[in-house]
C-alpha cells in the first residue's frame, strides 16, 4: 500500500471512528502514535512469536459500522447520521481495504469470536453485506465452534440479509427492541418502533 493510500484511510478513520483508529497502537501508553504500517508491523511481530503449529484461537474480531437513522438518547457510541448511500459505500470500502491491508498479518490465525456491532450494522443493504464478509471471510480464518454475532434494528430485518448471515456461518442475533412501553420508546428516541415491527423481525 502506497502512502497516498495509507493517508487516505487515516484521514477516512479520524472522520467515521471519531479517532484515526488506525494509526494508534495502545501498548498500555495512548500516546503511543504509529501509521498503519507500524501497526502492521507489531502486529507481525506478534504473529511469528506465536508457537508453530499450535496455534490457538487467541483473537475476537470487532467491526463497528458507524451509521444510524436517528440517534437514540442513550447511545454512548460513536455513531453518523449518512447524508446518503454513497456515505455508506464509501466505509464499507474502507472496510474492505483494511481487511485486505492486514489479512496476511494474521493468516496463521483462527479468529474465535466474530462481532459485528455499531451504530446500526443492519443499515447495510444485502449487496453491501455480502461484499464485506465475503471479503473478509476471504482474508481470515475463524474458528469452527466460536460466536459469529450481528446486530439489527427490527426495523432494518430482511430475509435477504438473514440468508446471507446464515451463508456465512453466523450463530447469533441481537435484536434492538430496548422496550415494548409506546412511552419509553419515544422518550429514548425510538418513536418510529412498533410492536408490529419488532414481531415481523421476529
Amino acid at each position: 500500500m502506497n502512502s497516498e493510500k495509507l493517508d487516505s484511510i487515516l484521514k477516512f478513520s479520524e472522520k467515521y471512528a471519531g479517532s484515526a483508529d488506525a494509526s494508534y497502537l495502545l501498548l498500555g501508553n495512548k500516546d503511543i502514535s504509529c501509521n498503519a504500517s507500524e501497526v502492521k508491523k507489531h502486529w507481525s511481530r506478534w504473529e511469528r512469536g506465536v508457537t508453530k503449529g499450535a496455534l490457538p484461537q487467541l483473537l475476537n474480531f470487532y467491526i463497528h459500522i458507524p451509521f444510524c437513522e436517528k440517534r437514540c438518547s442513550y447511545c454512548i457510541f460513536h455513531f453518523r447520521t449518512p447524508s446518503c448511500n454513497d456515505e455508506i459505500e464509501s466505509y464499507v470500502n474502507y472496510l474492505i481495504d483494511n481487511i485486505e491491508y492486514f489479512s496476511d498479518t494474521f493468516s496463521r490465525v483462527s479468529v474465535r469470536n466474530l462481532w459485528i456491532g455499531g451504530g446500526s450494522p443492519s443499515i447495510l443493504s444485502g449487496t453491501q453485506l455480502d461484499r464485506l464478509l465475503g471479503v473478509l471471510h476471504g482474508g481470515f480464518r475463524f474458528f469452527e465452534h466460536g460466536q459469529k454475532a450481528f446486530e439489527f434494528n427490527p426495523a432494518q430485518v430482511t430475509s435477504e440479509k438473514i440468508e446471507i448471515l446464515r451463508k456465512y456461518g453466523f450463530n447469533r442475533i441481537n435484536t434492538g427492541v430496548q422496550s415494548l412501553t409506546r412511552k419509553a420508546l419515544e422518550n429514548s428516541g425510538r418513536g418510529y418502533q412498533t410492536w408490529k415491527t419488532v414481531r415481523r423481525a421476529a
